[in-house]
């Protein structure tokens, strides 16, 4: 704690951040038979993790000006979040969405992520075999509660007729959100 000169006691937090490079990156854009080239910068921010990291889903939430970024990770997958408040120049070390008693993640893989105004979240995760769980935050992605009325399917096949299924359906009817 700091004592400023105004008497206001400050406390100092050092939260441990991941932070990766943004690379040049050409973005080709097709406009009928001709290319457009626009500049563009990317960044790989699970590079230095060493681990499997898959599926990733960002939400924006304009209110607090912060990013969320839903990975997937390691064998089974299981959902974790991650957020930045700087647009992504740095992010928080991930964390898992929703341990069990004793301390294993238990979510499944994540296979959703929407922004619903006003600090709420709102994710979908599963193992693929009871279907998926659904998951809200209500500020701004800090803690999760676990909410399974209703069902929501989000996943992507291909039919017998070759075509393919709708990404996401999310049927909560039942639902009544945080």
């Amino acid at each position: 704690m700091k004592t400023t000169s105004s008497g206001l006691v400050a406390l100092l937090l050092f939260v441990p951040a991941l932070s990766a490079e943004w690379k040049p990156h050409q973005v080709r854009r097709m406009a009928g038979r001709s290319e457009v080239k626009l500049p563009g910068k990317f960044q790989i921010v699970t590079e230095s993790w060493n681990r499997v990291v898959a599926v990733p889903y960002i939400a924006y939430m304009p209110d607090k000006d912060r990013l969320a970024m839903l990975v997937s990770c390691d064998y089974p997958h299981h959902a974790m979040i991650l957020t930045s408040n700087d647009r992504g120049s740095t992010w928080t070390l991930p964390r898992y969405v929703h341990t069990d008693r004793s301390g294993r993640p238990d979510t499944g893989m994540g296979t959703g992520l929407a922004y619903l105004g006003n600090g709420r979240l709102l994710l979908a995760a599963g193992d693929g075999t009871l279907g998926d769980w659904v998951w809200f935050s209500s500020d701004h992605g800090e803690n999760w509660t676990e909410r399974n009325s209703g069902t929501v399917y989000s996943f992507d096949r291909r039919l017998s007729t070759g075509r393919r299924t709708l990404r996401s359906l999310w049927s909560l009817p039942a639902l009544s959100l945080p």
